[in-house]
């Protein structure tokens, strides 16, 4: 995070890690087996031991014979039961399996989209240096910025949990922070203030999130103010009054022209292409400078879908 970015911390709860059972029950199952076993063969032996005494028919000896049949019945029920756990157990270790060598490589595969994609940003920047013209060399730099920012979602895969999220909160204030150093954002005279809350959200939705930050941070500091002029951009992200998720991005500068088109620039026209693909609702506001608000879907259930 540079300074020219502001915002009110994190807040991250670590998951504890679910405990394996399968081991203590495969030892319970085996210990009362056990126990069921033993008991059977003291029995046989008090049995074999009063062998030859007289017995009146039913009495105590085929009682007790009744019930050593019964514990070695339960014994060998027990052992049954003990060999499904122990098959359950290594079809759990090989699903197990299956899926860490699988999330090692969709891990892997992201590990070299990142490195990729960060190469063609490098690849733009020199361009962009090597330019002349100031059009030329804040159109690759608004180029590269955008790859920046897909490339970044994959970093943030590279170190999850291989669930195919991001931590959403921490994506944009990084997004924002590369947004601040590209713009020469200095945090006085000009200000990128970040506040958001913690969110997990797909890979997909965060990518298409950051780019709509990119476009529509990179537009306010270039058009909504004065040259030189100071101003705040404000990029705030968090459940709205609904508990649907909302992202906003405002500006404190001159705001669009009455009767301006809001979609015509490509900027614009891609953040409402992208809105479109979320089915987020999009809207735009002209009081005290441009505010520009994506507010996205309930979750099916109703809920609030990804708030950690």
């Amino acid at each position: 995070m540079t300074s020219a970015t502001r915002d009110g911390g994190d807040r991250r709860d670590a998951a504890a890690p679910a405990a394996d059972g399968a081991g203590p029950d495969r030892e319970l199952v085996r210990l009362r087996t056990e126990n069921l076993a033993l008991k059977a063969e003291l029995i046989e032996l008090r049995l074999a031991q009063g062998r030859g005494a007289a017995r009146e028919p039913g009495g105590a000896g085929t009682g007790l014979r009744d019930l050593a049949g019964e514990l070695r019945a339960a014994a060998a029920a027990l052992e049954a039961a003990g060999l499904d756990l122990r098959r359950m157990a290594l079809h759990s270790e090989r699903l197990a399996e299956a899926v860490r060598e699988r999330d090692g490589r969709l891990a892997e595969m992201s590990h070299r989209v990142k490195n990729d994609l960060h190469l063609v940003t490098s690849l733009l920047r020199v361009q962009a240096e090597r330019q002349r013209s100031p059009q030329a060399r804040a159109a690759l730099g608004l180029a590269g910025a955008r790859v920046e920012a897909v490339a970044r979602v994959h970093d943030l895969l590279c170190h999850g949990d291989g669930s195919g999220t991001v931590a959403f909160d921490r994506y944009l204030r990084e997004t924002c922070a590369g947004l601040a150093e590209l713009l020469g954002v200095d945090g006085r005279h000009r200000a990128l203030v970040v506040r958001a809350e913690a969110a997990v959200l797909p890979a997909d939705t965060a990518r298409s999130l950051g780019l709509v930050v990119n476009e529509l941070v990179t537009n306010a500091f270039r058009h909504a103010f004065a040259a030189d002029g100071p101003g705040t951009v404000w990029v705030e992200f968090g459940p709205d009054a609904a508990g649907r998720l909302r992202l906003s991005v405002a500006d404190d500068g001159a705001g669009l022209p009455d009767g301006a088109d809001a979609g015509g620039g490509l900027g614009l026209r891609l953040v409402t292409m992208t809105a479109g693909q979320l089915g987020a609702a999009l809207a735009v506001g002209r009081d005290g400078g441009t505010q520009v608000t994506l507010t996205l879907p309930a979750s099916p259930a109703g809920g609030t879908d990804g708030l950690a």
